[in-house]
């Protein structure tokens, strides 16, 4: 049995603020919010900045506004879920369900770790989570080059290779215990010639506006690192 006022019956919507009833379907269907009312923003830091990129180590805010009239129960009842790199919705991982209500506005904070490059945030009324009410993060990325000069990486006129930069930088600096989602490669020299960037490192920078690039190199990959420094800068 549901008892409910309807200040809002002319306007065509209902207004289930008041009620007695363990129903929440039935007040859900009576408050005629759909995933297609709401807008999803984020991520806020804790001054209230947006924010594109962001790090696995720290939680950040998520708004929700809905446009129509929303009843409590709305407020209280919209589901947050979570999807990895470039999964869909459908294999969306459920978080939990509401949030802090102000006014028409649902905020949560989330700290999200998963996921190689990004990850998607919906939230959603319905059994599952849509695209259309979602949001797409970034991780902030640190990309390291360690390149190598003649005859370490490959032999180099009968000399080598040594190893010297893996064996004694690349695999120390690997140890270290930085606060930073970042990745390390070692290469050979003759990677940052221009004709091989595009194929060989290129993409292994997962985004150019949220990658922090450092290039370290050694002999003929410290002249070769400074061309693709160039190189990267004006791309």
């Amino acid at each position: 049995m549901i008892t409910f006022k309807n200040p809002w019956e002319e306007k065509g919507m209902y207004y289930s603020d008041w009620f007695d009833t363990t129903d929440s379907g039935a007040l859900h269907r009576m408050g005629q919010v759909s995933d297609n009312d709401i807008t999803i923003e984020g991520p806020f830091d804790s001054k209230g900045q947006s924010l594109k990129f962001v790090s696995r180590k720290n939680s950040y805010s998520y708004v929700v506004t809905i446009n129509k009239m929303p009843s409590k129960y709305d407020l209280k009842s919209i589901k947050w879920a979570v999807s990895y790199d470039d999964n869909q919705p459908e294999e969306a991982y459920y978080l939990f369900k509401g949030g802090i209500v102000e006014g028409n506005k649902v905020r949560v904070d989330i700290q999200i770790a998963k996921g190689e490059n990004s990850f998607r945030v919906y939230a959603y009324f319905g059994a599952l989570p849509s695209l259309r009410a979602s949001v797409n993060v970034f991780y902030k990325k640190v990309v390291i080059f360690f390149i190598s000069g003649a005859g370490d990486k490959e032999p180099y006129l009968g000399e080598g290779p040594t190893n010297l930069i893996e064996d004694k930088v690349r695999s120390e600096f690997n140890k270290l215990s930085l606060p930073v989602d970042y990745s390390s490669y070692y290469l050979s020299y003759k990677d940052a010639y221009k004709d091989e960037i595009l194929s060989k490192i290129i993409p292994k920078i997962p985004n150019k506006e949220g990658s922090l690039v450092n290039i370290i190199g050694h002999s003929l990959g410290g002249w070769n690192g400074a061309h693709l420094s160039q190189i990267l800068t004006d791309a």
